[in-house]
């Protein structure tokens, strides 16, 4: 005959506990693990948003700038109709042409250019022309021989004040890719480690000293934890 073993009351109970214990433990652990994470991501969504809030402010900073040197030369040009040599004159005296990379007119189908750029501004002011750019300020790519460039660009009418005749056209750009100045403040206001700007996969500007090597796991993605950083 084998005898069943008993186990008494007050084990049973405290395996009882321990169970319970356990089990509540781990819920916990689970639900503390689970929310920390959701506020992680919430502040980094937060602060996402901010960087990008931030970075709309200073890129609309420079619209308004572009669009200040476009409307002064305008209206200084508005009030003349002189050879190119004194208008280039006049626009030197009214602006510092280093504050743009393009800076031309359109006057009865004939380009005047001003512009003070190591690009080749020929072949980036024939490729704006025939995209037939309206006026006011726009952000367009340009692109030379596998190359891209990222415009910010600003026109504006030669109005002649006399007879209300529409004179030429105004075009003041600058190149982005040769613009360390923004990616340089975005990086600095918002406090990041590196900005990096693309078009699809092609590198326009960065503050770091190499472009990424993963771009390709970034798309339609809004957060990315790698190693130590986070994009």
């Amino acid at each position: 005959m084998i005898k069943k073993k008993k186990f008494s009351l007050t084990l049973i109970n405290s395996l009882s506990i321990i169970i319970f214990l356990i089990v509540v433990s781990f819920g916990i652990s689970i639900w503390a693990y689970f929310s920390t994470e959701k506020v992680l991501n919430h502040n980094l969504k937060q602060y996402f948003n901010q960087t990008q809030n931030l970075t709309k402010i200073i890129v609309s900073n420079e619209k308004k700038s572009l669009d200040e040197i476009t409307f002064k030369i305008s209206k200084i040009l508005s009030k003349v109709d002189e050879a190119k040599s004194s208008i280039e004159r006049l626009i030197s005296d009214s602006i510092s042409t280093d504050q743009v990379d393009l800076l031309y007119l359109e006057k009865d189908k004939e380009i005047i250019d001003f512009s003070n750029s190591l690009f080749d501004t020929d072949y980036i002011i024939k490729q704006i022309s025939k995209k037939r750019v309206k006026e006011g300020n726009i952000f367009l790519i340009i692109e030379n021989k596998g190359e891209k460039f990222l415009i910010l660009l600003s026109s504006k009418k030669i109005i002649n004040q006399e007879t209300g005749r529409v004179n030429a056209k105004l075009y003041a750009g600058k190149i982005i890719n040769d613009n360390f100045s923004i990616v340089s403040n975005i990086k600095e206001n918002a406090s990041l480690v590196d900005v990096f700007v693309y078009h699809d996969d092609y590198l326009i500007a960065t503050t770091a000293k190499n472009e990424l090597t993963n771009i390709e796991s970034l798309k339609n993605k809004e957060i990315i934890k790698n190693d130590d950083k986070i994009y």
